[in-house]
């Protein structure tokens, strides 16, 4: 009696697992993330925070969310690529997926350019918003950084931060370009580059109050010792930097094709170091000699 009250409670246990793993098994989990349509003014025109002095179009832009959870801040980034013989349509909105969470910090860079002169103006803007739902939509006014003329440009060359044997050594790894918009907000990623074995090539600004951090991410140290533009004191002209200024000028394909007009530029090369690294710079010089004159 007592094995044939056993078997049945056990039979009765076997039900009650198989069906909890079936009502389980057919519950659909729930969305954890949040498509967020994001809302740029597609013109300056028609930016309602902004100056509204011309008819600048939205040529780029960059996007970061970040917030409790994210590990690494989800970055977004979309090119207008006027140059291309196929010109890519501003979207209305710009989709991203955020996982759902409170005080979600959307943070958005803009760079607008002058369909005639291609000049180009940045602006900035973020939004701190609770994701609850599986689709929200996020409008981001964004205001004008950076005072007076904002110039784009090139710093490339060799950073070295140690010394093995005698031979200086640079790092190898990821690079992140960032733009710190303010002191109480955390800088927004706009760039993901590398460096090899001190070897580099990035983007960068010059322009008042406008700075961008260079993050090594393997150690998090910053290249260039801080924040830094094109016309920081680290990137003046001596043995061992050399740069050079472009005015507005015009420009045609090798293969032809139409003349167009190009912004200003600033490039920089040279060699640099890690402070207390050392690195002696001396022996690495990119102008032999500043005191003779061009033939």
């Amino acid at each position: 009696m007592f094995e044939r009250l056993k078997r049945n409670n056990l039979a009765k246990l076997l039900l009650l697992v198989l069906t909890v793993i079936s009502i389980v098994g057919c519950t659909r989990p729930q969305s954890e993330s949040s498509k967020l349509q994001i809302v740029v003014p597609k013109s300056l025109l028609s930016n309602k925070y902004g100056a509204l002095v011309s008819n600048d179009l939205l040529s780029h832009v960059v996007i970061n969310a970040t917030g409790e959870g994210i590990a690494n801040p989800i970055l977004f980034t979309w090119d207008a690529c006027r140059d291309c013989s196929a010109q890519s349509q501003t979207p209305a909105s710009f989709t991203i997926e955020v996982p759902m969470g409170n005080n979600r910090l959307i943070q958005v860079l803009a760079v607008y350019e002058n369909p005639t002169t291609e000049s180009m103006s940045f602006y900035y803007g973020d939004v701190t918003k609770s994701l609850l739902t599986s689709e929200e939509p996020v409008v981001v006014p964004v205001i004008s950084v950076g005072s007076g003329a904002v110039i784009s440009g090139v710093v490339a060359g060799r950073y070295f931060n140690s010394v093995v044997a005698g031979v200086p050594i640079g790092p190898t790894g990821e690079v992140n370009v960032r733009y710190r918009p303010a002191a109480d907000k955390p800088s927004l990623i706009i760039e993901k580059n590398s460096i090899v074995n001190g070897w580099f090539n990035f983007f960068s600004l010059s322009g008042t109050n406008i700075q961008l951090e260079y993050e090594f991410v393997p150690t998090g140290e910053l290249l260039f010792g801080g924040p830094v533009n094109l016309d920081s004191a680290v990137f003046e002209p001596n043995d061992r930097v050399l740069k050079i200024a472009l005015p507005v000028h015009a420009k045609q394909d090798s293969g032809g094709g139409a003349v167009r007009s190009e912004e200003a530029q600033k490039l920089v090369y040279g060699y640099w170091a890690t402070a207390n690294s050392g690195v002696i710079l001396s022996s690495h010089k990119i102008c032999t000699d500043l005191n003779v004159a061009l033939a």
